[in-house]
């Protein structure tokens, strides 16, 4: 009876570790999702556009906010944000598009163009004329 009893769990344990990895139940722990990632455009007047994505890459979170509501995507030039919702950079550089990064309760020190920057789960993702 005790040899049963050991092929029995055997047995069970292989096929509910088999059923699992196989999608027939769902795992008994949930992960949790990371926090999204907020996008904020800023125009001359104000607000023009916020939304949130699980974007990672900035220029993928920027477009799939775009997307959502229904706007065009922006032009980008060499990684540098040209023409958004209608607003391009001037020609003398008076009005221009800029990107900064909330994250933390504190702003982090943008250095790449937006087809190279990589944001956090979390971070605030501002793009202001």
């Amino acid at each position: 009876m005790n040899l049963f009893k050991k092929r029995a769990t055997l047995l069970f344990s292989t096929l509910f570790i088999l059923s699992t990895l196989l999608g027939w139940f769902p795992p008994l722990v949930q992960g949790g999702t990371l926090p999204a990632v907020e996008v904020v455009v800023q125009g001359p007047t104000g607000e023009m556009l916020r939304g949130s994505t699980e974007e990672l890459k900035a220029v993928d979170a920027l477009k799939a906010v775009l997307a959502d509501q229904g706007k065009e995507a922006p032009l980008i030039q060499g990684g540098m944000l040209v023409s958004l919702m209608g607003l391009s950079n001037a020609l003398d550089w008076s009005s221009y598009w800029y990107t900064a990064i909330h994250r933390n309760n504190g702003y982090v020190e943008v250095t790449e163009g937006i087809n190279d920057l990589v944001l956090q789960p979390g971070d605030r993702f501002i793009v202001y004329y």
